[in-house]
């Protein structure tokens, strides 16, 4: 009986359009996985698919071999459109060439680069390669992955869409979770930018996705910044990273991912805005004439051209993956359809969809990322009224409809996409409907969020702050309940060595249970539950705009009120790796904060700087480069960028480096006011607070250790406390016996003196003579990483004489004590030790 139910069902259902195009669209993607296993000849597949024709041009008019000949056809087309790209047999494919032999590629960057903890992964199509150092070249075609070092997304001068590059190195095997459109990889090659290129408006978009990046990050402290451009933007940035694991497991993956959801609340968030434009149905007691029919036509176009214009940009300012464009195309064919009079058919519009997108790139259907989208939409359609039907019960209960909504949505989800989830985050979710519970219904909220930051923050860097300010509670309730989620006993199963064919076995059982439900319940998937709004549209806008207004203003009540600093602090930042360097925070009591850097390098410094700062306050008064090392600088590039910094000081270089290049023009792009340093000048922060400049001298020193040579030394002159700061100079024996020298010993006289060395490195005999003209009692030596300079040698500790840092003065060591702190005021200073 239940068999032919179902036959009658589908041969009823042979007559709608928009099944057939299922039927056809899943014959072309089995056709594909199909020859992905057996690799058929296309010989074999033109014999195949020429009788298929065959049948349907002579069996059109019977409808069941005129299904069967249409899917065959495109059961071979698909299996063909594979096999016209897979690189198997191809002695031009880039495979070819993987081995210990160095080699040269040519290539050009075909996606927005994927920024890791320390590196940036690239995806070239490579073009030409050279197996003789560049004297001859062959032509060859593919794509494969290259990972150089950095991990700073705005930085100018960084590699990018679009980019021809010329790469020296060996190619390796792509990495196991690469999808077979990626033949190789390459790790850190000598690198040389060729030319500039790629697709005009990918590139616009790219930098325009960056830009708001930039913006969102100076508007909120880490994390929150990097989760609100992973939600806003599906951008993932290295701070991120520890928060990944806990949204995989919680089952709240999808919030940092593109997803048809967002897509939705975008289209419905341009729609509200643009709902004016169309015009409001006037109740009429006879039939309308034609032209008051299509009066307002042009308004409701318009309407609809804003939606699908802010569907498609906001699908390409989320990157332009494949999840992102699944869910753009199917936003853009549901607002289309009643423009053009059809009925939206959420199967036909997958259908299409997915025929698209794999015919245009066939390794999309290995795609993780495409394929938690497809199926887990795919999943939350076929299954979410029968979990709502089981969750009946709650309606009962205030707000139980919308909870049992999301309950069922979570569930429906996580049902369908549990084996790619177990394959490619080897984990198994039983918090995510709870997590979801909480989550999910914020995610119009920061959607909205986002857009107000990047808006406001591009017309005034002061308007993003003020606006992350309404964000920066949620981004908190978000970070701390997924956190709680993840870390509750048994909310996940970690699950390893999942086999691709128990995933196989899971879905067709649930193709079968599918099938059951339907043919037994056929009434349950289209059961509507429809929920009365509990506040009217009017009322919903004033809570909306009255908890706005609250939260803005106990925001800045808190930054206002914020017990002000009665002395002067001075901490040390250390960060959690200790071979990122660290740097000296200072904060004066009439609320002036200044940076100094010792050595710190990459973006911990700033999420160091971001943990010690109350979340509302995004600026620095004054940011000191003591010396321009590499590391120094890359330090605080991420600094400048994230933070309002109103005054950069550094010494200068007498041979600008690359990196110090970088430095400059990210001051001038961001038009901040810089000065140089020399002997003999003061910079004043606040009212009580002035550094006194010692060195370096003008002329800049030349020789082959210039960095250390004319790193800054200065003397902090502040109520109850002289400090003198050596920085790296402590480093360099010209510096050190120059300054001696040079300067008046009432000049160089303090309570403390700090010295930066680095690690394996011993400081000269000169630190001596400068130790004994300061006589100070307290001697604060910090670490930096070792960086080798040219000139240099490295020496062993063990080799290190203790003369030059003796004397009457104690010796504190934060690789012994950890970060300290600092105090002074008029009556005197005192240090608080954590070690």
């Amino acid at each position: 009986m239940q068999i032919q139910k179902l036959r009658h069902s589908i041969h009823d259902s042979l007559h709608l359009r928009g099944l057939l195009l299922v039927i056809l669209a899943s014959s072309w993607l089995a056709g594909m996985v199909v020859n992905a296993w057996l690799l058929l000849a296309p010989l074999s597949l033109l014999s195949v698919g020429a009788l298929a024709l065959l049948i349907v041009c002579f069996c059109w008019p019977q409808p069941l071999l005129r299904l069967s000949g249409l899917v065959l056809l495109f059961l071979c087309l698909g299996a063909w459109r594979y096999i016209s790209v897979v690189p198997a047999n191809d002695a031009h494919a880039v495979h070819a060439f993987i081995g210990p032999a160095v080699v040269q590629i040519q290539g050009e960057i075909s996606a927005d680069p994927r920024l890791e903890s320390h590196s940036t992964l690239l995806a070239l199509d490579v073009q030409n390669i050279s197996l003789d150092n560049g004297q001859s070249w062959q032509e060859i075609h593919g794509q494969i992955q290259v990972q150089v070092l950095g991990a700073t997304f705005d930085d100018p001068y960084a590699l990018r869409y679009g980019d021809k590059l010329r790469l020296t190195g060996k190619l390796t095997a792509p990495p196991g979770y690469a999808t077979p459109e990626l033949q190789a990889s390459i790790a850190f090659p000598k690198t040389l930018l060729e030319s500039r290129g790629g697709n005009p408006l990918l590139a616009l978009f790219y930098q325009i996705r960056t830009c708001l990046a930039s913006t969102l990050l100076q508007a909120l402290p880490q994390p929150f910044a990097a989760l609100l451009i992973a939600i806003f933007l599906s951008l993932r940035t290295p701070s991120l990273k520890p928060l990944l694991l806990f949204f995989n497991v919680t089952g709240t993956a999808h919030l940092i991912a593109p997803s048809g959801f967002k897509v939705t609340l975008f289209a419905g968030m341009i729609g509200a805005g643009t709902r004016w434009l169309i015009p409001r149905q006037q109740p009429h007691s006879q039939p309308l004439l034609p032209a008051e029919r299509h009066r307002g036509d042009w308004r409701r176009w318009l309407h609809t051209l804003l939606l699908v214009l802010g569907i498609a940009i906001y699908t390409l300012l989320s990157g332009g993956g494949p999840a992102a464009l699944r869910a753009g195309i199917m936003g853009t064919l549901l607002v289309l359809a009643p423009r053009l009079g059809r009925l939206y058919h959420v199967y036909t519009a997958m259908a299409l969809t997915a025929l698209l997108l794999s015919a245009l790139n066939p390794f999309l259907l290995w795609d993780s990322g495409f394929q938690l989208s497809f199926i887990g939409t795919l999943g939350i359609l076929l299954f979410t009224p029968h979990f709502q039907h089981l969750l009946r019960f709650l309606g009962h209960l205030p707000l139980g409809s919308h909870v049992a909504e999301i309950i069922a949505v979570t569930l429906a989800a996580e049902v369908a996409t549990l084996p790619i989830f177990a394959l490619s985050f080897h984990s198994i979710s039983f918090i995510a409907p709870l997590a979801n519970l909480v989550s999910v219904p914020l995610l119009g909220v920061l959607l909205c969020e986002g857009a107000l930051i990047c808006l406001s923050g591009l017309l005034a860097s002061v308007l993003g702050m003020l606006a992350g300010w309404l964000a920066w509670p949620v981004l908190w309730f978000i970070t701390t309940t997924i956190t709680w989620c993840a870390q509750l006993p048994g909310a996940y199963l970690s699950v390893e060595n999942t086999s691709p064919l128990a995933a196989w076995a899971y879905y067709a059982l649930l193709g079968w249970l599918a099938t059951l439900l339907f043919v037994r319940w056929p009434t349950t998937s289209h059961e509507q539950h429809p929920h009365s709004p509990i506040l009217s549209r009017r009322v919903k806008l004033a809570v909306q705009l009255s908890l706005a207004l609250l939260i803005l203003l106990s925001t800045g009540i808190l930054a206002l009120a914020a017990p002000t600093e009665r002395h002067l602090t001075i901490t040390l930042l250390t960060t959690t790796d200790p071979t990122q360097g660290q740097a000296l925070l200072l904060r004066t009591p009439d609320g002036q904060t200044a940076l100094i850097d010792e050595g710190a390098s990459g973006s911990a410094l700033s999420q160091t700087l971001d943990r010690l700062l109350p979340g509302w306050q995004r600026s620095l008064s004054l940011l000191i480069l003591s010396d321009t090392s590499t590391d120094n600088l890359a330090g605080l590039q991420d600094i400048i960028t994230r933070y309002q910094v109103q005054r950069v000081v550094d010494a200068g270089m007498l041979h600008p480096s690359l990196a110090y290049a970088r430095w400059r023009s990210t001051l001038e792009t961001h038009n901040l006011s810089y000065s140089q340093a020399r002997q003999g000048g003061f910079i004043s922060i606040g009212d009580q607070t002035t550094f006194q400049v010692l060195w370096p001298p003008t002329p800049l020193h030349k020789s082959s250790n210039e960095t250390h040579d004319n790193a800054l030394v200065l003397r902090l002159l502040a109520p109850g406390l002289r400090l003198l700061l050596l920085n790296s100079a402590a480093l360099s024996s010209y510096a050190l016996r120059e300054l001696a020298n040079s300067v008046a010993p009432g000049y160089i006289q303090a309570e403390i003196v700090q010295a930066t060395g680095e690690t394996g490195k011993t400081f000269p005999a000169e630190l001596s003579s400068v130790l004994n003209l300061s006589q100070p009692s307290l001697l604060l030596l910090t670490t930096a990483p070792f960086r080798q300079h040219k000139g240099t040698t490295r020496s062993s500790p063990k080799n290190a004489p203790p003369s030059p840092l003796t004397g009457p003065w104690a010796v504190v060591r934060d690789e012994q004590t950890g970060p300290w702190e600092l105090f002074s005021d008029k009556y005197g200073w005192s240090i608080n030790l954590s070690g």
